[in-house]
C-alpha cells in the first residue's frame, strides 16, 4: 500500500489540524461568530485556504526531497483535485444542515456549536471509512470499478436529474425514527443536549440536529470518498484533502447563510467533473490516459468552476438590479 506520507508529514498534518480546529472552539467561545458573523466567516475560511496552501506547499518540497520532482509534481495536483471536489460536493450537505436548523427552529447563535461537535464524529468516520476502503482496495482491486459506477452515477444525476437531493424533513425516515426511539423535549432548553425535568431523562432538538447533522456528513462522505478514491488511491493524500475539506466546511457553511447563492451551475460543473472520472476508471483498461493529462482536466474543470462561482456571487452582491 503506496503512500508518499512520511512521518514528518503526518505530524505536520496533524498539528496543523489541531491548531485549527483548537482556534475554532475558542473563537466559538469569543460569540465572533455571533456578533460578527460574516466577518469572522470569511477571515476563518481565507485561514483555512492559507493552511490549506501552507500544507502543500509543505507536502511538495518533502515528496520532491524523497522521491523526485515530477512524483512531487503529481501528489500536488493530486491533493488539490481530492479538495476542492470533495469541497464543491459537501455544498448539497451544507444545504441539509439549513434545511435541518430550519426545520427545528434553531437559533443561529447554537449553529456553530452543533457544527464544531459535529466535526469530531465526521472526522473519525472518515478516517475509518478511508483505511478500511483503502485496505480493501489493496486487497481486492475490482472494488475500484465500485467507485467508479458510483461516481459516474452521481454525476449523471447531478447533470440531468433535478433537485435529487430535495429532502421533505418532516417525513424523513431519520427523523420519524429517531422520535420513536428516543424521548425529545418539544422546545429547546438553551444550548443544552440533554437534560432531567422530574426525574426523566430527555433529549433536546438540539441534540436530534447534531446526529441529523452527522448522518448526513456520512450520507455525502459515500460519494466524495469514492471520487476521491477515482483520483488517488494514496491514503495520505485522501486523508489529507478529505479531513481539511471539510474542517473548512463549517466556515463555508456560515458563508454561505449569508451570500445564499444559487448553486446549480455549480452542480453541473461538478457533475460533468464526476461523469469524467467515472468514464476513466471504467475504461481505464481499454483507453489510456496519462496521470498528468487526468489530473490537469480536473483541475482545470475545478478553477473554472471556482471563478465562475466567484464572479456570479460577486455579481449578484454588488451589482444587484435597481427595481423603482
Amino acid at each position: 500500500m503506496y503512500t508518499i506520507g512520511t512521518p514528518f508529514l503526518w505530524i505536520t498534518f496533524s498539528m496543523l489540524s489541531v491548531v485549527m480546529i483548537v482556534s475554532e472552539i475558542i473563537l466559538q467561545k469569543t460569540r465572533i461568530f455571533i456578533k460578527k458573523p460574516l466577518k469572522a466567516s470569511i477571515l476563518f475560511s481565507l485561514l483555512w485556504l492559507f493552511v490549506v496552501f501552507l500544507f502543500s506547499i509543505i507536502l511538495w518540497f518533502s515528496v520532491k526531497k524523497n522521491v523526485n520532482f515530477n512524483i512531487a509534481n503529481i501528489k500536488i495536483l493530486s491533493f488539490f483535485s481530492s479538495y476542492f471536489l470533495e469541497q464543491f460536493l459537501s455544498i448539497d450537505n451544507v444545504l441539509i444542515w439549513f434545511l435541518l436548523f430550519r426545520h427545528f427552529s434553531i437559533p443561529t447563535i447554537y449553529h456553530r456549536k452543533v457544527l464544531v461537535y459535529g466535526l469530531f464524529g465526521a472526522t473519525i468516520f472518515r478516517i475509518t471509512i478511508i483505511f478500511f476502503g483503502n485496505w480493501f482496495l489493496y486487497k481486492h482491486n475490482w472494488i475500484l470499478y465500485v467507485f467508479g459506477i458510483i461516481v459516474l452515477y452521481t454525476g449523471i444525476k447531478m447533470v440531468f436529474l433535478k433537485n435529487t437531493n430535495t429532502v421533505i424533513l418532516p417525513k424523513n425516515r431519520w427523523i420519524i425514527w429517531i422520535y420513536k426511539i428516543l424521548r425529545i423535549t418539544a422546545k429547546l432548553k438553551k444550548d443544552k443536549f440533554f437534560l432531567w425535568e422530574n426525574g426523566v431523562f430527555f433529549f433536546t432538538p438540539l441534540f436530534i440536529v447534531s446526529i441529523l447533522v452527522e448522518l448526513s456528513d456520512i450520507v455525502f462522505a459515500i460519494d466524495g470518498i469514492s471520487a476521491v478514491f477515482s483520483i488517488t488511491t494514496d491514503p495520505f493524500i485522501i486523508i489529507t484533502s478529505n479531513l481539511l475539506s471539510i474542517f473548512n466546511l463549517r466556515s463555508m457553511y456560515s458563508l454561505l447563510s449569508f451570500l445564499k447563492t444559487d448553486i446549480d451551475f455549480i452542480k453541473y460543473g461538478i457533475g460533468f467533473v464526476l461523469i469524467f472520472i467515472g468514464f476513466k476508471i471504467l475504461v481505464g483498461k481499454f483507453l489510456y490516459i496519462s496521470e498528468y493529462f487526468y489530473m490537469i482536466i480536473i483541475g482545470v474543470f475545478l478553477i473554472l468552476i471556482i471563478f465562475l462561482n466567484v464572479f456570479y456571487i460577486i455579481k449578484r452582491t454588488f451589482f444587484k438590479k435597481t427595481h423603482y
